[in-house]
């Protein structure tokens, strides 16, 4: 019985060569974008969740509109914005301030070199749990002119 059924659905495809194409054709577009669509979703979902306390971990983002209507999003806190925070939020524990990444000129004796990164206080390594490559891994950004890689 399941021959029978096989071959007359062969037949008809074979018959109908324009209506099986578009059926194909819709159906590889429709499982290609679905499987585009879950493939986002398990990226967005998976962002940052390496942290130990990821669930408790929130970003403050910067809207800038330009007068041509354009607006630039980034991730920065300000330091006057971190201590306004901390004092009108009783749910928040610990805020740290940093700045978007940008394009740093980094000096060391007689060498000089760009180097991407960002400005950021000692509290963002008590937030976020990067392990500390090079630098002071106990006290990390103790001072204005210190350095931490992660």
């Amino acid at each position: 019985m399941l021959k029978n059924y096989l071959k007359t659905s062969f037949r008809n495809l074979l018959r109908h060569k324009s209506y099986t194409f578009i059926n194909v054709l819709g159906l590889t577009v429709g499982l290609v974008t679905s499987i585009f669509i879950l493939l986002w979703i398990m990226d967005e979902l998976s962002f940052d969740r390496f942290h130990s306390n990821a669930d408790r971990i929130f970003k403050v983002l910067v809207n800038n509109t330009y007068p041509d209507g354009k607006i630039e999003t980034y991730p920065a806190t300000p330091a006057k914005l971190k201590d306004v925070i901390v004092q009108e939020i009783p749910e928040v524990e610990l805020a740290a301030q940093y700045s978007m990444e940008t394009e740093l000129l980094v000096k060391h004796e007689t060498s000089a070199f760009n180097e991407v990164g960002i400005y950021a206080d000692p509290a963002l390594f008590r937030i976020l749990s990067f392990p500390i490559v090079r630098g002071n891994e106990a006290k990390p950004l103790t001072d204005i002119e210190s350095i931490a890689y992660f």
